[in-house]
């Protein structure tokens, strides 16, 4: 029962320095005249994630291919 008490007073902590530090930064944004951002969803960042996983995979391709091409040795593929 007293592991319970302390993880969960532990874990409220968190919470209570999380939402601290999130109110300080959204004032201090709003008194310099930005907006605030809002809080994205878990779902809004996992698609985003895996769109850049995606993208890096993509551009990771591409970059092997230049780096083929210019490494391409014709003497080397010419038997003697």
């Amino acid at each position: 029962m007293d592991i319970i008490t302390i993880i969960s007073t532990i874990g409220f902590s968190v919470c209570l320095l999380w939402a601290y530090r999130r109110g300080i930064s959204d004032g201090v944004r709003l008194s310099e005249g930005k907006a605030i951002e809002p809080i994205r969803s878990p779902v809004a960042v996992v698609q985003e994630y895996k769109e850049k996983k995606e993208t890096e995979a993509q551009q990771d391709l591409i970059n092997e291919g230049i780096a083929n091409i210019f490494e391409y040795d014709p003497q080397k593929t010419q038997p003697k």
